[in-house]
């Protein structure tokens, strides 16, 4: 920008006589008289600057904020959009929300962005053209140079320091590739990281390629690297410089990257679509760093680990992670084998919690008495996706006496809760929960992702401006409020992961500038038909559940390969079922899937089927003539799969060009490693083969089930597996007889005593009691079939009229345990919700008190009597 048309006139008057008359303004520059005309005053300006400067801007800061800046709204909001990159309106802002902009910028140092950000300012308003451009500190690389920089005296706790050695001990003295650091919310995970990457890494010619998955997210880490950038010289002192680019939509472009930065901070959004400017800008020796590891098991962070690990093979990887991870929980449990098993150091959250490093959490489980009722549909949704459906949300959120229950909880105990965070349902209700607080004259407000001023509000809540804020999600990562005295969770989750970053939000304790105990407040809801919300309590309890040392893997066996939930669902969606109920096995076996990124970074996967296998290997043998063909589009492709039953989508084969055009190689297709092997179809004929026994099938059967997980993620446990073998075993194909003739037994192939003994109607009660809480209603007709009859234990029957059960006579005998037919009632009771044997059924099937030993009882005595195959449940 020119100069020649700056003029210190454009500024009111009251700012140049605030700079003129400030203690740092030496008396000759001062008028003699007093001035009020800016004009007049302007010559006294140009003795002191005649542009805003570096010496300017650094001299009289106090007097741009407090005077130019308090009495200018426009240039106040100017300069916060451009520091904070956010889009506030000068217009819609409240006096509260000005004072806590300026109050913001008041406390931020005066680093190069800020001093930028104000110079660009000023000339804008001295020359009269009020543009603003965003200028932050790590927008353009930067390099430090450290032969003026001192190496800091930077202060650790001891697991810090621990955790450094742990971490020096694996990568560079033991030369081990992949493991994750777990230190929980509030306990400087990132600045543990950080220095031992300077200190460690980066001194031993390490290139450090930092993966977070939000912009605003950045920042940290890169200030982290800034401030303590004086630790390389401890173990490379003759290291002259250190280089620093930060990429994202509001950083530096990944195209000006290059193998001389030594610190690569990277938005995963913007990384993954342009691999090919990653791959030239690596150096040769590399370390990945994953901020919150959980996110690495997404499609997006893999392939820039694949590509970064294919690119540099000894690239190692660090995952840093403040979420607790169990080994029952099968994404914690990819997330395991993405870092080899490998947890190089923990610090429990009961130790800093001892320390003062992080706050004492109390619980306090509030009832709200609302009753929710989930249909079949929403039933269903939550066991999908482990959350509550938009619409049933919704509908809980527009409860006004819900909300009055959370507002009077508050107000009851305001001056011990303080400052309050709330994790609520979603935009409306944070709309309606915030207007129910300020009616009580409680000073709140609410930020939700896509709300424009969002950074002023949690700035103001920050600051102390605001005592209650309520939000979606958006402060359970990456937002530092150190002094949140409670947590209120209006809204259940079965995710491990958002519930314990939603409770971390306020763990920061006393030695940490935070607070002394922190109150998470859980309020419950009445489910009446779903009970399996996870309970914080419970969760904090459970802590020390990680499996720390790596599992023994024999020589020679396939690697497990993680098979993501969407795939394995849409597996299930691809199985055709007739209208018994009895899966059609056809052509299109799912073979593996593809893990994508969309346009707007979100992570996608295709199942790929068998039938489509060729298709896809002839489009990698023209994959040169893809890449370079910029006119071939999705649709061309389908003639590639026209002899084949299964046909990709186009959208699904847009997907496959953006991937192969994004980085110049051929999409993978991750394989079910194993698929075949563990197809029942194909274990029943190795079985029939081989002519074992019974007991020895069983044996066969769970060896192959845990030797496996690809078995392991189709199925629920290893009694299905066994349950859909022996289909194969007992049927050609599979396929359990449909239409087949129900035949009465003969008196001598009956097993058991034929007295009847059971009061059916008496057991199905207590089913209803002890299974669905005493609430069933629909079905009244239960009862025995007239004869004992071939085939079947038990039917649920339901047509227009009505729905009834019907269990088999046979079974009516001393000799049949009650638990057993009480067993057998819940498996039909639940096919008015199931229809099908699937997943899901077998779930809530397996809930039943002993059902292991009900099945081997019905399939044992019948085995006995040389009915093997005949009977269906």
């Amino acid at each position: 920008m020119s100069t020649s048309k700056f003029n210190w006139s454009n500024f009111s008057a009251e700012f140049l006589v605030s700079v003129l008359q400030s203690p740092q303004t030496n008396e000759v520059h001062r008028p003699p008289h007093k001035l009020n005309d800016a004009g007049l005053l302007t010559p006294y300006m140009d003795s002191i600057a005649t542009t805003p400067n570096l010496y300017f801007i650094n001299r009289y800061r106090h007097e741009i904020e407090n005077e130019l800046f308090r009495n200018d709204t426009e240039a106040l909001v100017k300069a916060y959009n451009a520091v904070e990159r956010s889009k506030l309106n000068a217009d819609k802002l409240s006096e509260a929300q000005k004072a806590g902009i300026l109050l913001e910028l008041s406390k931020k140092s005066l680093s190069q962005g800020l001093i930028n950000v104000y110079s660009n300012l000023l000339m804008q308003i001295g020359t009269g053209e009020m543009e603003t451009t965003f200028v932050s500190d790590f927008s353009e690389p930067i390099a430090i140079d450290l032969k003026a920089t001192a190496i800091p005296n930077v202060s650790l706790y001891d697991y810090q320091e621990k955790a450094i050695t742990a971490m020096e001990h694996d990568f560079l003295i033991k030369n081990v590739q992949k493991g994750l650091l777990v230190l929980p919310t509030g306990s400087g995970k990132t600045r543990t990281a950080v220095c031992f990457l300077l200190d460690k890494m980066v001194s031993s010619g390490y290139q450090v390629v930092w993966l977070t998955h939000r912009h605003m997210l950045v920042d940290q880490p890169a200030e982290c690297f800034r401030r303590y950038s004086g630790l390389v010289k401890r173990n490379a002192p003759s290291k002259k410089s250190l280089k620093i680019t930060c990429v994202s939509g509001q950083h530096s472009s990944i195209r000006r990257t290059s193998k001389k930065d030594d610190i690569l901070i990277l938005s995963v959004q913007s990384a993954v679509r342009s691999l090919g400017f990653l791959k030239k800008a690596l150096s040769g020796k590399v370390i990945i760093v994953v901020d919150e590891a959980h996110h690495a098991i997404a499609a997006s962070y893999r392939k820039i680990i694949e590509c970064i690990s294919k690119k540099v093979k000894s690239a190692k990887l660090l995952g840093l992670t403040a979420t607790p991870v169990r080994a029952s929980e099968q994404g914690s449990h990819a997330l395991m084998k993405l870092f080899n098993n490998n947890i190089i150091f923990i610090e429990k959250l009961s130790f800093l919690i001892k320390q003062g490093v992080l706050a004492v959490p109390e619980f306090e489980n509030i009832s709200t008495g609302y009753e929710v009722v989930a249909d079949i549909d929403e039933q269903k949704y939550i066991k999908k996706y482990g959350e509550i459906s938009p619409g049933l949300v919704d509908i809980i959120a527009r409860s006004s006496q819900r909300n009055k229950v959370i507002t009077e909880q508050y107000m009851q105990n305001r001056d011990k809760y303080g400052k309050t965070l709330i994790f609520a349902l979603n935009v409306h209700h944070c709309v309606s929960l915030c207007e129910d607080f300020r009616k009580l004259n409680v000073k709140c407000d609410f930020v939700y992702s896509g709300k424009p001023g969002n950074d002023v509000v949690i700035k103001q809540f920050q600051y102390g401006d605001i005592d209650v804020l309520i939000n979606i999600n958006i402060l359970s990562e990456g937002s530092d409020v150190p002094d949140i005295q409670t947590v209120f969770l209006t809204r259940p989750t079965m995710s491990e992961v958002l519930l314990m970053q939603m409770i971390g939000r306020g763990l920061r304790g006393t030695a940490s500038d935070g607070t002394e105990k922190v109150y998470i407040v859980d309020f419950n809801d009445n489910w009446s038909t779903f009970t399996k919300w996870l309970n914080p309590e419970f969760l904090m309890g459970g802590e020390a559940d990680l499996p720390i040392e790596s599992p023994v893997t024999p020589k020679n066996e396939a690697p497990k390969v993680f098979i993501p939930l969407s795939v394995i669902a849409d597996i299930y969606n691809a199985i055709t079922y007739d209208h018994l109920g009895h899966p059609i096995i056809g052509q299109t076996i799912p073979a593996g899937w593809f893990s994508y990124v969309d346009d707007e970074g979100n992570d996608i996967t295709v199942l790929v089927t068998e039938d489509q296998l060729d298709g896809y290997k002839a489009l990698a043998e023209i994959y040169s003539v893809l890449l370079e063909n910029t006119s071939i589009n999705a649709s061309d492709l389908l003639q590639y799969f026209g002899d084949f039953v299964t046909t990709p989508s186009v959208e699904d084969l847009q997907l496959y060009l953006n991937d192969l055009r994004s980085d110049g190689s051929i999409p993978h297709i991750y394989p079910f490693t194993g698929r075949k092997q563990i197809d029942p179809v194909y274990v029943a004929e190795q079985i029939k083969c081989e002519n074992p026994t019974f007991m020895e099938i069983d044996t066969m059967i769970e060896v192959i089930f845990n030797d496996n997980e690809t078995a392991q993620n189709l199925y629920l446990d290893v009694e299905s597996y066994k349950a859909r073998v022996w289909d194969c075993l007992r049927y050609a194909g599979g396929h359990t007889p449909d239409g087949g003739k129900v035949s009465e037994l003969s008196l001598e192939m009956l097993p058991f005593d034929r007295t009847p003994f059971h009061d059916i109607v008496s057991l199905f009660n207590e089913v209803v009691s002890e299974m669905f809480d005493g609430l069933w209603s629909g079905t009244t007709d239960v009862d025995w079939t007239k004869k004992a009859v071939s085939r079947y234990f038990g039917m649920y029957i339901t047509d227009v009229l009505d729905e009834r059960i019907r269990i088999n006579k046979m079974l009516n005998s001393k000799d049949v345990p009650k638990e057993v037919i009480k067993y057998l009632l819940y498996h039909e009771m639940l096919h008015r919700e199931y229809h099908y044997h699937d997943r899901f059924f077998r779930e809530q099937e397996h809930k039943y008190l002993n059902w292991v030993d009900h099945d081997r009882f019905l399939d044992g005595e019948l085995i006995k009597h040389d009915t093997l195959g005949q009977w269906i449940r």
